[in-house]
């Protein structure tokens, strides 16, 4: 296999919007867990990518390897739900692998907490996605449109900007609310 000296096909990094978790009930309340994943773009099909450790990827992109936001909607408690940046695939990363998210990961929330200084802290969901894409320098979102298959060369995708991305996980969140019997105090 020969390594390429050319620059890198993925340079850009987007949000993968994921459809909320199933709905299971948690102390006679629905919950569910909802991830959003860190992507690079395809710039030929301006198609979301899984972010590998190959070449073809910059190097700032593979800190974000297997990166998610995550929140958990349970409960009638408006602040029942936490907002979290975690890596979901650790047991499989190296030591090179461990320290490059590590320093991506420490940039990223020193960065998200001078845009909290900058704009207040994040009252919603919605914000925190927001302000997690303005500190990463993220300027749009993926959404399946299509469930043709497991390959994103299957599906096409709506893209959003930042304000969008923040607008649609509200709505989002509102449907769940709703379909779980459940008041949503932020589209109060």
């Amino acid at each position: 296999m020969s390594i390429s000296t050319d620059s890198p096909k993925y340079t850009e990094l987007a949000l993968l919007i994921q459809p909320i978790g199933q709905t299971e009930t948690f102390s006679s309340a629905p919950s569910a867990t909802w991830k959003l994943h860190f992507v690079s773009v395809d710039p030929g099909k301006l198609a979301p990518r899984n972010i590998g450790d190959y070449f073809d990827y910059a190097e700032p992109l593979r800190g974000f390897q297997d990166l998610e936001i995550r929140t958990h909607l349970f409960g009638d408690n408006p602040n029942g739900y936490n907002w979290q940046l975690k890596y979901s695939e650790i047991y499989s990363a190296d030591l090179r692998d461990l320290e490059r998210r590590y320093k991506c990961l420490s940039a990223l929330e020193r960065k998200i907490e001078k845009i909290a200084k900058q704009y207040g802290s994040p009252q919603t969901f919605g914000e925190y996605v927001a302000q997690v894409m303005l500190a990463a320098g993220i300027k749009q979102s993926f959404e399946s449109c299509t469930n043709n298959g497991h390959s994103y060369d299957d599906n096409d995708f709506r893209r959003r900007d930042v304000a969008d991305t923040r607008y649609r996980l509200a709505s989002m969140r509102h449907v769940w609310f709703e379909a779980n019997g459940k008041k949503d105090e932020e589209a109060a």
